[in-house]
């Protein structure tokens, strides 16, 4: 191998690192973000709060 097809193979390997970074960096902070929700609901159960409006009363 030459000089230069092993530098391209090496720039090509490391382009390909690079994207299947970017990929699993999406999916971490996808991740993160179901996990921030995921507290909050955590947090509602445990402090008693009601997540949707009580029925109207019906007055006779």
């Amino acid at each position: 191998m030459s000089l230069f097809t092993e530098i391209l193979d090496r720039l090509s390997g490391i382009a390909a690192v690079r994207e299947h970074l970017n990929m699993t960096s999406q999916r971490v902070e996808k991740l993160a973000d179901l996990m921030i929700d995921h507290e909050r609901r955590l947090i509602r159960l445990e402090a008693g709060v009601p997540t949707q409006k009580p029925a109207p009363r019906v007055r006779k």
